[in-house]
């Protein structure tokens, strides 16, 4: 009688114990649990605008950058100075900096809990903040196609929705990005403190035209982070980037050499 106890015990443990399986394999894991993700559900908080700083502080912060820079090196657009900027460590960036003035926060982070590729490939995942895809390969205007390319660099450019403009959509650019473009092509460089001097020349670019009253006649643009995959690549974006207000229209490169017919 003893025994049967035992087996019915037993029988009931592995009973509960398939059962949780199965409701743990149903749920939804999170995007920090996976390697890559192919679909990832925005229920993550929504990127905000950041409020603007104080001129004088951007200067004084757009000063020590330029100084740790030429400490770094005094050529140019060298290639020896891109590859000790690959090498820089997250851990040396100044933790007492607002992430947006942090040059760490603009590229892949090294600080995950598990490393990224430890993890498994998801096919569903949530805590994105956002929904990424990609820019139109064309534009039509004046009865003409422009071609818009995607270059050759660690930059890429997307279409993301956001409630920070009227339109709803935003252009987001994604810098040091680890991956290339095109299949078989090599992970072009990046320079994080090059991306921050451009990210302080921005916000110091919006902050002047909201003090003069233009930002109603020019884009937003704004530093945010973003949580989000790339569309049919699944990579996981989880660092800051450029938002842009999208303003429909063509650049004028496009307009002087990408028109088809010319």
């Amino acid at each position: 009688m003893v025994v049967c106890w035992k087996q019915l015990l037993l029988l009931l443990w592995l009973f509960l114990a398939v059962e949780a399986a199965g409701a743990a394999s149903d749920e939804v894991p999170h995007i920090s649990h996976c390697n890559f993700c192919q679909q990832c559900d925005v229920d993550a908080a929504p990127p905000v605008r950041h409020r603007s700083r104080n001129l004088q502080e951007m200067q004084s912060e757009m000063q020590a950058l330029l100084h740790h820079l030429q400490s770094q090196d005094h050529s140019h657009h060298t290639p020896s100075r891109t590859r000790r900027l690959r090498q820089l460590d997250p851990a040396t960036d100044d933790p007492k900096k607002p992430p947006e003035l942090r040059w760490s926060s603009y590229m892949a982070t090294a600080n995950d809990v598990v490393p990224k590729q430890l993890l498994p490939n998801c096919t569903r995942c949530h805590g994105c903040n956002t929904e990424l895809s990609f820019m139109a390969a064309d534009s039509h205007y004046f009865n003409r196609t422009y071609t818009n390319e995607r270059g050759a660099t660690s930059n890429w450019l997307f279409r993301a929705s956001t409630a920070r403009v009227p339109s709803g959509q935003a252009v987001v650019k994604v810098y040091c990005m680890p991956i290339p473009k095109r299949p078989g092509a090599r992970v072009p460089s990046c320079s994080p403190l090059t991306v921050l001097r451009t990210m302080m020349l921005m916000m110091a670019l919006e902050r002047i035209s909201l003090d003069c009253g233009l930002d109603d006649i020019l884009p937003n643009v704004w530093v945010d982070r973003i949580e989000a995959v790339v569309p049919g690549i699944g990579f996981h974006i989880r660092w800051y980037g450029l938002w842009m207000e999208l303003i429909p229209g063509i650049s004028l490169e496009n307009f002087l050499h990408k028109g088809d017919p010319k």
